[in-house]
């Protein structure tokens, strides 16, 4: 029995409560200064919600009831004690009810608009849903996972289930990214390169794809085949300069190819050997465009599409043949067994890129760099060769060739987490034996289809129903004379209870919040949407606002008898002393006479 009262009075004790006091300053003032540099659901994660910041508002506790205990029984001269010390117990308890049961959400309206389910920020959930028939299921993240700043595993399987399809939580990345991998497995033939440029202010690698472009650092690079080797000797003459041929007109007739140049045939007709056509080359274009109803014309002097029209005459007639040099297959009358073809160099294409990768019909790999218009010539380059760029102290590396490249996305935690930071999931889907495991950042969703039937998957904030509806009447935003910052923002609502239906009209602004139906409403903030405004109230509903006010009530109470009590003994040991005849400081004083 003593023992058990020797732990009460320690426990009890008031240098326990002073040091308590202090630990919990110390706290708050940590979190404060933590606050203002990692946001406030930093701080509510490392500090607010932390095991030891709850275990020592649990002490306090601890140390206001064994003060109780410690004196009972009560007398009359410690009702003032007693009731500041309930008092306090009655205030932790209503903060402990808000915690638990007390919530807070957002609600966004367009005017004309209306709601009756609020959002709880902070309070993550996967919802899964059968857009046909509105069917869904959800599955609380943040009760799985309730450290938001570390990498969670979630090893408790909790399905939900959506008519054929179910879905769970597999792991939870508190800051992530959508990333590219590409490998070289892909059933079709895809060339692409891996390419790599360091030195400058990033040091990065893509993947570029054949005839693609992408960015690469503060650069764009593009992976370009050429036809045939006399495009890569061009592209090396000086300016890209054009052939000093037009080209060659070959006729195929009777199983049997002819050929003869574009000038020949332009200066005169040409006698097709050992039969009887005779061919002419009636025009010749170097970069052939077709204009307004059909019409051929040249848009430059550069051979960039080389076209002729050749004329065959023979004993059936005469037929005007088309031919172009970048398309071989293309020419001929229909139906006509004589093919003309035009084999033409075509001028070196402008670079589609400031860094060109170049294919060559041999399998060798060339670069060439363009700055302010000015190309260098090809450049031959090794797989994991450096090669010196005009950029200073930059280098380019091709990394590796894929003839079968196929693009993958993979979403990928960042470790440690940004300020502003962007959570996502894994979550494996299941339909019968079949597994699929797909990524999702927060706020995103994705639509798809199971057995026909259409399903939608989100990571979203939790919803939670309201009793009334809030439709938004009216949205002003208030201004400061003569300037167009913002004074004050205030909206005019409807609330309507479904239950009583009652309706409830009010102006909520900045500093006059509502009350309806138990909950309180606040103008939270706004934003604009196109040409509107979307007003953002905070609904709330703190189930021990109640208590502890009522444990405030006691503590101020509690503390007035205290002081009524300690008043009465003064007075009462000011009269004792004198009628004993003694002053208030104890001394003696003489008698009347």
């Amino acid at each position: 029995m003593r023992h058990t009262q020797s732990i009460l009075h320690h426990m009890g004790s008031l240098w326990l409560a002073a040091v308590l006091l202090v630990l919990l300053l110390v706290g708050m003032g940590c979190a404060t200064v933590y606050e203002s540099s990692h946001g406030t659901e930093a701080a509510q994660q490392v500090y607010y919600r932390a095991w030891w910041f709850h275990a020592l508002w649990l002490l306090m506790a601890v140390n206001v009831l064994a003060a109780i205990v410690v004196r009972w029984p009560f007398s009359w001269r410690q009702a003032g004690f007693v009731m500041t010390h309930v008092g306090l117990l009655v205030v932790l308890a209503g903060f402990w009810i808000t915690r638990a049961y007390g919530f807070e959400g957002q609600l966004g309206l367009l005017e004309g608009g209306a709601a009756d389910r609020i959002t709880l920020p902070g309070s993550e959930q996967l919802l899964l849903r059968q857009t046909l028939d509105g069917a869904e299921q959800t599955l609380s993240v943040t009760s799985l996972c309730p450290d938001r700043f570390s990498i969670a595993n979630v090893e408790d399987h909790n399905k939900i289930r959506v008519g054929d399809l179910g879905a769970e939580l597999v792991r939870y990345m508190p800051d992530c990214e959508w990333r590219q991998n590409v490998t070289d497995d892909n059933p079709a033939a895809q060339p692409a390169v891996e390419v790599s440029l360091a030195g400058g202010p990033i040091d990065d690698r893509i993947v570029v794809f054949a005839n693609q472009t992408a960015p690469i650092a503060d650069q764009q690079v593009m992976f370009r085949f050429l036809t045939n080797a006399a495009e890569l000797t061009q592209l090396a003459s000086p300016s890209g300069s054009a052939p000093a041929s037009k080209g060659t007109i070959r006729v195929d007739h009777a199983g049997r190819t002819f050929e003869f140049t574009v000038e020949e045939g332009l200066a005169r007709p040409m006698q097709i050997e050992n039969t009887d056509l005779v061919a002419r080359v009636k025009r010749y274009l170097p970069h052939a465009v077709v204009g307004q109803g059909g019409e051929m014309s040249s848009a430059s002097d550069r051979p960039e599409n080389p076209y002729a029209e050749v004329e065959l005459t023979g004993p059936s007639g005469t037929k005007l043949h088309r031919a172009f040099a970048r398309f071989p297959d293309f020419g001929g009358a229909e139906g006509d067994a004589d093919k003309v073809r035009l084999i033409a160099e075509t001028a070196a294409q402008s670079p589609g890129a400031p860094i060109e990768i170049l294919a060559a019909p041999d399998q060798s790999l060339h670069v060439r760099f363009t700055v302010q218009n000015q190309s260098s010539p090809p450049k031959p380059v090794k797989i994991g060769e450096a090669v010196s760029t005009p950029w200073a102290g930059e280098q380019l590396k091709i990394l590796r060739r894929l003839d079968h490249a196929r693009r993958q996305w993979s979403l990928d935690p960042i470790t440690p987490p940004r300020s502003q930071r962007q959570p996502g999931i894994l979550v494996r889907l299941s339909t019968g034996a079949q597994v699929h495991e797909i990524g999702l950042q927060r706020y995103q969703s994705r639509s798809f289809n199971v057995d026909d039937k259409p399903y939608e998957i989100a990571y979203q904030d939790q919803t939670l129903a309201l009793p009334f509806t809030v439709s938004l009447e009216q949205f002003r935003i208030g201004y400061y004379p003569g300037g167009q910052r913002p004074r004050t923002f205030e909206s005019r609502v409807t609330l309507g209870d479904r239950a009583t239906k009652s309706v409830q009209q009010t102006l909520i602004s900045m500093n006059n919040p509502a009350e309806f139906a138990g909950y309180r409403l606040y103008q939270s903030s706004y934003r604009q949407e196109g040409q509107r405004w979307i007003s953002i109230l905070s609904i709330a509903r703190d189930f021990g606002q109640t208590v502890v006010f009522a444990g405030y009530i006691l503590v101020g109470a509690g503390m007035l008898v205290v002081l009524g009590i300690r008043m009465r003994a003064q007075r009462k040991a000011a009269e004792l002393l004198r009628e004993m005849g003694m002053s208030a400081d104890g001394v003696q004083m003489s008698a009347p006479r």
